[in-house]
Formats: C-alpha cells, sequence, structure tokens
C-alpha cells in the first residue's frame, strides 16, 4: 500500500499536539493576593447579598432588590468560580499537582451542577 509509507511523516506533527504550550501570560499576583484582592471580596458580596436579621422589632430581609443587583450576586459568584482557574495557573499553587487534582475536581463538580 503505497500511502503507509508515509504515515511516520505524520507523526512529528501529530506528537506536538501533546507537547504543553508555553504559557502566553504571566501572573500579576501570587496566591495570596489573588486570594485576598479577588476571591474573597467577591466570595463575601455574595454571600452577604442574601439574608435576615432577626432582633426586637422583628425580621429584617435581605436580598437584592433590582435586576442589576441580582446581576451584581451573579457576577460575584462567577468571580469566584472562574478564580478557580486562576488559582491553577503554573506557579501560583504551593502544591501543583495535589491542587491541580483538588481545584479540577471542584470545577467538574460546579460544571456537573448546570449541566455543562
Amino acid at each position: 500500500m503505497k500511502t503507509s509509507r508515509y504515515h511516520w511523516l505524520a507523526l512529528p506533527i501529530l506528537l506536538s499536539g501533546c507537547m504543553p504550550a508555553e504559557e502566553p501570560y504571566t501572573p500579576v499576583a501570587n496566591l495570596p493576593e489573588l486570594m485576598s484582592t479577588v476571591v474573597d471580596p467577591a466570595a463575601d458580596f455574595y454571600w452577604d447579598a442574601v439574608g435576615w436579621i432577626i432582633d426586637a422589632s422583628g425580621t429584617e430581609f435581605i436580598r437584592p432588590q433590582s435586576p442589576e443587583e441580582w446581576d451584581l450576586v451573579r457576577n460575584a459568584a462567577f468571580v469566584v468560580a472562574e478564580s478557580g482557574n486562576l488559582m491553577m495557573m503554573q506557579g501560583r499553587a504551593i502544591d501543583e499537582e495535589a491542587y491541580g487534582l483538588c481545584a479540577g475536581h471542584g470545577r467538574r463538580g460546579a460544571e456537573g451542577d448546570r449541566g455543562g
């Protein structure tokens, strides 16, 4: 078969796709800085968006009052969710292999919840 002689030419091309690509970006913040400036504020906003206060005068419900306020809560949730990707960038995690496994597992769980 004449075409089988040239299959070996395709091998380097196919294997080059298996090589890790050089990352085209440079992280600006280390992990503690990322947590304190991006993740924690977004998580605080998200968790504080809904709740209630019970005191002597009764119960006060806390929740967004407009679609715009709900959009801000949604945006904060996306910041927290996508921050997992930022945390997995090369050079950020202290134990990169173990962290990648744990963070990837959490992300797959979240994607499963929304059908992704």
